[in-house]
């Protein structure tokens, strides 16, 4: 996962042409070991005062052409200093949120990750203010051609209002998904008079040391947190459809759409989703009934993340060039986390420390080989970033490159066993992430169409046991875990809608393996030249402009089904 912190994607998106573009060519930063970065609070008023700063050097260009080329270059610097602002408040809450997810017992971090999260709120609004301003003023078109870039300002026109409901709607959602963090990290269950986190559950199934049954423990402990994170829940989408109606939105699906920069329609995904529930569903329960899934999927070894790392950097340098660069830069600058341990946020992500441009990885690693695909999967992530310098593509793009990275270390692995049980285990996964990730955007799509006055955590809890069943995704636990255990989900409370991305971006990434199977190098140069085009089409035409089927096709499932069949079932 690309991790973009709450609220915040829309502001990624409008600042990304500023973000730098084209691949990296030139030298880094001054930088120092991840652990040498310094943190620091950042002076929110003083970066306040430049934004009317700017607006003092916008409203000196008022006047005729030779006023505004003499001002430009006080308010270009202006503006400038306001983007510098910017870029340094997001890296410290970027920062500070790593270093709180490296240890949720570390009340400092934890603090200051929800001081700057809050203090971006503030920020965000003063930023609309200014760029409503400068669409006002009689300068804007020199501000665009020389400062902003060509219809940066288009969206803020006269009938353009900054709400003071809006910025008070969006720190209430910041609140809420800072307080769900603070009680998932905290959350246990009582067995026998001993307190179990749910990692500490799983230790203990693995010592056979539970002092109740397996299911009981899960039952009681989804039961408990249930309770509690689900009424977070209801809460925050309550928030975000006022939201989208004061943004003029007829639901918060659809602003959600816009926000990950989807390039579809919600009735082109229910079409999608049923051809996924028709064709591979009924897939994946043949290789669960035959025995192959439990296999292949629960039967990997474990593994130290240490040398899961170690596998991915051999493929790296295996690869070579880009890949290899950014590996490099990785380890030289520690700019990684990929330990097991029980004080780690439940998550796996990378992000982009703009101050340094440098990226980060993040992987709450479980001790198992597939630690390895992990990796892998945020390492795709990691050269987009590296190369691009944090620039966005969209949530289908990013995740097609991550979820492709995956798919090419099946082949450039260069240890064979591991290759060949993280290939069986992969093939596995697929199915596992079409069911389960199909049942979780259906649930999304369903709990977001509930009227407010059937939105209780009875109904959510209903609709997440009746989606799972629809999607073949139950958990073996029975109906209670099945009906309770979706708050433990982060990508519902912090990132609405981006698990559909899941499902639309491996039907694209699948098709480099798919190429690399046909003939070797073909993936891998495929891969490439999507990545370096990634910029110049919107997903779908990405995908279908180098020759791929359209994701979402009816097609493209049915291919997936093929190629899974003839590569695990008939193997």
């Amino acid at each position: 996962m690309r991790r973009v912190l709450t609220l915040f994607l829309c502001l990624t998106l409008l600042l990304g042409l500023l973000s730098g573009c084209g691949s990296r060519d030139d030298g880094y930063v001054d930088m120092q070991v991840f652990d040498d970065l310094e943190y620091s609070r950042p002076d929110l008023d003083a970066a306040l005062k430049n934004i009317d700063a700017a607006k003092t050097a916008v409203e000196a260009m008022e006047g005729g052409k030779l006023k505004q080329l003499f001002k430009l270059r006080g308010a270009r610097d202006a503006l400038d200093t306001v983007f510098e602002d910017y870029y340094h408040l997001e890296t410290m809450m970027t920062l500070s949120r790593i270093r709180s997810d490296r240890d949720v017992t570390d009340d400092y971090y934890a603090a200051e990750a929800a001081w700057c999260s809050d203090a971006m709120v503030t920020y965000y609004a003063a930023l609309e203010e200014l760029f409503t301003f400068c669409a006002a003023s009689g300068a804007k078109e020199m501000l665009e051609r020389f400062c902003l870039g060509e219809g940066f300002l288009d969206d803020y026109g006269d009938d353009y209002v900054i709400s003071k409901t809006l910025t008070d709607l969006r720190r209430q959602e910041n609140e809420l998904v800072t307080q769900y963090y603070e009680k998932l990290n905290s959350a246990a269950v009582n067995l026998g008079g001993t307190d179990y986190t749910l990692d500490e559950l799983y230790d203990a199934i693995d010592a056979e040391t539970l002092p109740v049954p397996e299911q009981q423990a899960y039952e009681q402990y989804y039961s408990a947190v249930n309770a509690e994170l689900g009424e977070l829940y209801i809460r925050l989408v309550r928030v975000r459809e006022a939201m989208a109606a004061e943004l003029g939105y007829d639901d918060y699906r659809q602003m959600a759409y816009d926000e990950n920069g989807y390039s579809y329609d919600p009735d082109e995904v229910l079409a999608y989703t049923d051809a996924i529930r028709e064709t591979l569903v009924p897939l994946c329960q043949e290789a669960a009934d035959s025995g192959l899934l439990r296999d292949a999927y629960y039967g990997t070894d474990e593994q130290n993340a240490e040398d899961s790392l170690e596998a991915v950097t051999q493929m790296a340098e295996t690869l070579g060039g880009d890949f290899a660069d950014a590996m490099d830069f990785m380890l030289e600058y520690d700019l990684f986390d990929v330990s097991v341990s029980t004080k780690k946020t439940p998550d796996s992500y990378e992000v982009y420390l703009s101050d340094w441009e440098a990226p980060y990885l993040f992987t709450d690693s479980t001790g198992y080989m597939e630690d390895t695909l992990t990796i892998a999967h945020e390492f795709g992530h990691y050269t987009d970033d590296f190369l691009y310098y944090g620039a966005y593509h969209g949530t289908d793009t990013s995740e097609a490159l991550s979820q492709g990275m995956e798919y090419l270390a099946l082949e450039y692995l260069q240890d064979d066993d591991l290759r060949e049980a993280l290939t069986m285990w992969k093939l596995a996964d697929v199915l596992q992430l079409y069911t389960q990730q199909g049942s979780f955007n259906a649930f999304e799509e369903q709990v977001y169409a509930l009227p407010d006055e059937e939105l209780t955590l009875e109904n959510v809890n209903a609709i997440a046991l009746q989606t799972t069943k629809d999607f073949g995704a139950e958990t073996g636990y029975g109906d209670l875990c099945d009906a309770a255990s979706w708050v433990t989900i982060t990508h519902f409370f912090e990132a609405p809608f981006y698990i559909l991305s899941y499902l639309t971006s491996d039907s694209a990434a699948i098709q480099f393996y798919e190429q690399e199977l046909q003939k070797a190098g073909a993936g891998l140069e495929l891969y490439t030249q999507v990545q370096n085009a990634a910029d110049d089409y919107s997903f779908i035409e990405l995908m279908t402009h180098h020759g791929l089927r359209d994701p979402l096709s009816r097609e493209q499932v049915q291919a997936i089904a093929e190629l899974v069949r003839t590569e695990l079932l008939n193997r």
